[in-house]
Protein backbone atom coordinates (compact mmCIF):
# COMPACT_ATOMS: atom_id res chain seq x y z
CA UNK A 1 0.00 0.00 0.00
CA UNK A 2 2.76 2.46 0.66
CA UNK A 3 4.16 2.11 -2.85
CA UNK A 4 0.72 3.32 -3.97
CA UNK A 5 0.81 1.02 -7.10
CA UNK A 6 -2.28 1.88 -7.90
CA UNK A 7 -1.17 5.29 -9.46
CA UNK A 8 1.20 3.57 -12.09
CA UNK A 9 -2.04 3.26 -14.83
CA UNK A 10 -1.81 7.28 -14.72
CA UNK A 11 1.99 6.97 -15.79
CA UNK A 12 4.03 10.59 -14.89
CA UNK A 13 1.25 12.51 -13.33
CA UNK A 14 0.60 9.27 -11.30
CA UNK A 15 3.95 9.10 -10.57
CA UNK A 16 4.04 12.66 -9.07
CA UNK A 17 0.41 12.11 -7.68
CA UNK A 18 2.98 9.03 -5.63
CA UNK A 19 5.19 11.73 -4.90
CA UNK A 20 2.91 14.45 -3.19
CA UNK A 21 1.20 11.57 -1.04
CA UNK A 22 4.91 10.27 0.29
CA UNK A 23 5.91 13.78 0.60
CA UNK A 24 2.50 13.90 2.80
CA UNK A 25 2.89 10.96 4.62
CA UNK A 26 6.44 10.34 5.20
CA UNK A 27 7.98 13.69 6.91
CA UNK A 28 6.86 15.10 10.03
CA UNK A 29 6.34 19.38 8.88
CA UNK A 30 4.03 18.55 6.22
CA UNK A 31 2.39 15.77 7.63
CA UNK A 32 1.43 17.69 10.82
CA UNK A 33 0.32 20.15 8.61
CA UNK A 34 -1.71 17.65 6.85
CA UNK A 35 -3.47 16.40 9.47
CA UNK A 36 -4.35 19.65 11.17
CA UNK A 37 -5.97 20.60 7.96
CA UNK A 38 -8.26 17.75 8.20
CA UNK A 39 -9.02 17.98 11.89
CA UNK A 40 -10.22 22.01 11.08
CA UNK A 41 -12.62 20.55 8.12
CA UNK A 42 -13.97 18.51 11.04
CA UNK A 43 -14.53 21.63 12.95
CA UNK A 44 -15.78 23.87 10.50
CA UNK A 45 -18.57 20.87 9.77
CA UNK A 46 -19.56 20.73 13.13
CA UNK A 47 -19.52 24.35 13.49
CA UNK A 48 -22.79 23.96 11.01
CA UNK A 49 -24.82 22.64 13.49
CA UNK A 50 -24.05 25.27 15.99
CA UNK A 51 -26.94 28.32 16.80
CA UNK A 52 -23.63 30.44 16.18
CA UNK A 53 -23.93 29.87 12.31
CA UNK A 54 -26.97 29.74 11.18
CA UNK A 55 -26.96 33.31 9.61
CA UNK A 56 -26.19 33.63 6.41
CA UNK A 57 -22.51 34.68 6.78
CA UNK A 58 -21.82 32.54 9.19
CA UNK A 59 -22.88 29.52 6.74
CA UNK A 60 -20.78 31.66 3.74
CA UNK A 61 -17.81 31.55 6.55
CA UNK A 62 -17.65 28.24 7.12
CA UNK A 63 -19.17 26.34 3.57
CA UNK A 64 -16.15 28.48 2.18
CA UNK A 65 -13.30 27.52 4.33
CA UNK A 66 -14.55 23.88 5.14
CA UNK A 67 -13.78 23.42 1.55
CA UNK A 68 -10.50 25.88 1.19
CA UNK A 69 -8.70 25.62 4.58
CA UNK A 70 -6.52 22.28 3.52
CA UNK A 71 -5.70 23.65 0.16
CA UNK A 72 -4.89 26.87 1.47
CA UNK A 73 -2.37 25.47 4.66
CA UNK A 74 -0.80 23.24 2.47
CA UNK A 75 -0.72 25.18 -0.77
CA UNK A 76 0.81 28.66 0.67
CA UNK A 77 3.62 26.01 0.79
CA UNK A 78 3.86 25.11 -2.47
CA UNK A 79 7.25 24.80 -3.59
CA UNK A 80 8.91 25.46 -0.56
CA UNK A 81 8.72 21.63 0.53
CA UNK A 82 10.18 20.93 -2.80
CA UNK A 83 12.83 23.09 -2.37
CA UNK A 84 14.79 20.32 -0.66
CA UNK A 85 15.04 18.26 -3.64
CA UNK A 86 13.98 21.10 -6.61
CA UNK A 87 18.08 20.08 -8.14
CA UNK A 88 16.25 16.44 -8.60
CA UNK A 89 13.24 17.28 -10.12
CA UNK A 90 14.66 19.85 -12.54
CA UNK A 91 17.06 17.00 -14.14
CA UNK A 92 14.22 15.64 -16.00
CA UNK A 93 11.89 18.02 -18.83
CA UNK A 94 8.99 19.43 -17.74
CA UNK A 95 9.05 17.36 -14.44
CA UNK A 96 7.79 20.84 -12.43
CA UNK A 97 4.52 20.99 -14.97
CA UNK A 98 3.59 17.53 -14.59
CA UNK A 99 3.97 17.69 -10.23
CA UNK A 100 1.82 20.98 -10.54
CA UNK A 101 -0.71 18.79 -12.39
CA UNK A 102 -0.80 16.31 -9.47
CA UNK A 103 -0.76 18.41 -7.01
CA UNK A 104 -3.92 20.34 -8.58
CA UNK A 105 -5.63 16.81 -8.90
CA UNK A 106 -4.80 16.04 -5.44
CA UNK A 107 -6.27 18.89 -3.49
CA UNK A 108 -9.05 18.95 -5.59
CA UNK A 109 -10.09 15.32 -4.85
CA UNK A 110 -9.41 16.46 -1.30
CA UNK A 111 -12.41 18.59 -1.97
CA UNK A 112 -14.65 15.56 -1.72
CA UNK A 113 -14.21 15.10 1.91
CA UNK A 114 -15.71 18.54 3.19
CA UNK A 115 -18.60 17.68 1.00
CA UNK A 116 -19.20 14.48 1.92
CA UNK A 117 -18.98 15.69 5.64
CA UNK A 118 -21.54 17.94 4.62
CA UNK A 119 -24.33 15.96 3.16
CA UNK A 120 -25.72 15.67 6.86
CA UNK A 121 -26.22 19.46 6.87
CA UNK A 122 -27.87 19.99 3.14
CA UNK A 123 -30.02 16.70 4.24
CA UNK A 124 -30.98 18.48 7.60
CA UNK A 125 -31.23 22.50 5.74
CA UNK A 126 -28.42 23.67 7.26
CA UNK A 127 -27.02 24.78 4.14
CA UNK A 128 -28.07 24.36 0.69
CA UNK A 129 -26.96 22.16 -2.16
CA UNK A 130 -26.44 24.96 -4.15
CA UNK A 131 -24.14 26.44 -1.84
CA UNK A 132 -22.08 23.40 -1.21
CA UNK A 133 -21.21 22.96 -4.81
CA UNK A 134 -20.67 26.36 -5.68
CA UNK A 135 -18.07 26.88 -3.02
CA UNK A 136 -16.84 23.73 -4.01
CA UNK A 137 -16.26 24.79 -7.54
CA UNK A 138 -14.63 27.79 -6.30
CA UNK A 139 -12.09 26.72 -3.95
CA UNK A 140 -10.86 24.05 -7.20
CA UNK A 141 -11.22 27.06 -9.40
CA UNK A 142 -10.62 30.65 -7.91
CA UNK A 143 -8.89 29.96 -4.85
CA UNK A 144 -6.44 26.99 -6.24
CA UNK A 145 -5.53 29.72 -9.30
CA UNK A 146 -4.77 32.08 -6.70
CA UNK A 147 -2.57 29.95 -4.34
CA UNK A 148 -1.13 28.36 -7.72
CA UNK A 149 0.63 31.89 -8.76
CA UNK A 150 2.61 30.93 -5.03
CA UNK A 151 5.10 28.50 -7.75
CA UNK A 152 6.30 31.75 -9.41
CA UNK A 153 7.29 33.70 -5.74
CA UNK A 154 7.89 30.77 -3.35
CA UNK A 155 11.59 31.09 -3.08
CA UNK A 156 11.91 29.66 0.42
CA UNK A 157 12.84 25.86 1.47
CA UNK A 158 10.49 24.73 4.58
CA UNK A 159 12.35 21.90 6.40
CA UNK A 160 10.38 18.55 5.91
CA UNK A 161 11.06 17.11 8.97
CA UNK A 162 10.85 19.95 11.72
CA UNK A 163 8.09 20.46 14.03
CA UNK A 164 5.17 22.76 12.80
CA UNK A 165 6.16 25.45 15.44
CA UNK A 166 10.15 24.79 14.16
CA UNK A 167 12.01 27.08 11.71
CA UNK A 168 9.91 29.25 9.45
CA UNK A 169 10.37 30.40 5.60
CA UNK A 170 9.04 33.86 6.34
CA UNK A 171 9.12 34.66 2.57
CA UNK A 172 8.75 37.71 0.76
CA UNK A 173 6.19 40.54 1.70
CA UNK A 174 4.53 39.63 -1.97
CA UNK A 175 4.25 36.15 -1.18
CA UNK A 176 3.24 36.92 2.84
CA UNK A 177 0.19 39.34 0.63
CA UNK A 178 -0.98 36.41 -1.35
CA UNK A 179 -1.22 34.38 1.99
CA UNK A 180 -3.25 36.85 3.21
CA UNK A 181 -5.11 37.42 0.16
CA UNK A 182 -5.78 33.36 0.51
CA UNK A 183 -7.45 33.72 3.76
CA UNK A 184 -9.31 37.07 3.26
CA UNK A 185 -10.60 36.97 -0.54
CA UNK A 186 -12.79 34.39 -0.77
CA UNK A 187 -15.27 35.90 1.93
CA UNK A 188 -15.20 38.93 0.64
CA UNK A 189 -15.83 38.15 -2.79
CA UNK A 190 -18.94 35.52 -1.70
CA UNK A 191 -19.96 38.39 0.33
CA UNK A 192 -20.18 41.21 -1.86
CA UNK A 193 -21.50 39.08 -4.85
CA UNK A 194 -24.48 38.21 -2.87
CA UNK A 195 -24.86 42.03 -1.08
CA UNK A 196 -25.53 42.91 -4.70
CA UNK A 197 -27.07 40.15 -6.76
CA UNK A 198 -28.63 38.20 -4.07
CA UNK A 199 -28.18 35.28 -2.35
CA UNK A 200 -28.94 32.82 -5.51
CA UNK A 201 -27.92 34.61 -8.07
CA UNK A 202 -24.30 35.32 -6.21
CA UNK A 203 -23.65 31.62 -5.72
CA UNK A 204 -24.52 31.00 -9.10
CA UNK A 205 -22.17 33.56 -10.64
CA UNK A 206 -19.46 31.47 -7.71
CA UNK A 207 -20.18 28.55 -9.73
CA UNK A 208 -19.60 29.54 -13.28
CA UNK A 209 -16.31 31.31 -12.09
CA UNK A 210 -15.08 28.22 -10.26
CA UNK A 211 -16.28 26.21 -13.21
CA UNK A 212 -14.82 28.30 -15.41
CA UNK A 213 -11.12 28.03 -13.71
CA UNK A 214 -11.47 24.24 -12.77
CA UNK A 215 -11.81 23.63 -16.56
CA UNK A 216 -8.98 25.29 -17.92
CA UNK A 217 -6.97 24.40 -14.87
CA UNK A 218 -4.16 23.30 -17.26
CA UNK A 219 -4.28 26.07 -19.25
CA UNK A 220 -3.55 28.57 -16.10
CA UNK A 221 -0.92 25.86 -14.71
CA UNK A 222 0.83 25.61 -17.77
CA UNK A 223 1.12 29.84 -17.70
CA UNK A 224 2.60 29.26 -14.23
CA UNK A 225 4.81 26.85 -14.97
CA UNK A 226 6.60 28.98 -17.75
CA UNK A 227 6.63 31.72 -15.74
CA UNK A 228 7.93 29.46 -13.34
CA UNK A 229 10.81 28.25 -15.56
CA UNK A 230 11.64 31.95 -16.87
CA UNK A 231 12.95 32.60 -13.24
CA UNK A 232 13.79 29.17 -12.02
CA UNK A 233 17.43 29.88 -11.51
CA UNK A 234 16.60 32.72 -9.18
CA UNK A 235 14.22 30.58 -7.06
CA UNK A 236 16.71 27.57 -7.21
CA UNK A 237 19.23 29.90 -5.57
CA UNK A 238 16.94 30.50 -2.94
CA UNK A 239 15.97 27.36 -2.14
CA UNK A 240 19.31 26.21 -1.75
CA UNK A 241 20.16 29.34 0.67
CA UNK A 242 16.96 28.85 2.71
CA UNK A 243 17.87 25.09 3.53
Amino acid sequence: VSEYKFLEQYGEVGEYFRLELKMLFRNKRSKSMFIMGCFLIMMLTGMLFTPSYEGELGKSFVCIYNFAVLGILMLTHIMSFEGNYLDGLMSRKESIYTLLRAKYYFYSLCVIVPFVLMIPAIIMEKVTWLMAVSYGFFTTGFIYCMLFQLVVYNNKTTPLNDSMIGRQSTGTSYQNLKRLGAFGLPLMISTILRSIFGETTGLWILLILGLLLTSTANIWIKNVYNRFMKRRYINMEGFRDSK
